[in-house]
């Protein structure tokens, strides 16, 4: 699994529930803002 995830750049890292929970709502916010200011709708 690691070798997959090394070919794909991603490095695995142990975290908390919280800390997972905080990193996806922080992603997700970042892709709806990018989502809105390139003006892309959902189908």
């Amino acid at each position: 699994m690691r070798t997959r995830l090394a070919s794909a750049a991603l490095e695995p890292a142990p975290t908390t529930p919280e800390q997972l929970r905080k990193i996806v709502a922080a992603e997700l916010q970042r892709w709806v803002r990018v989502m809105k200011d390139a003006g892309i709708r959902q189908e």
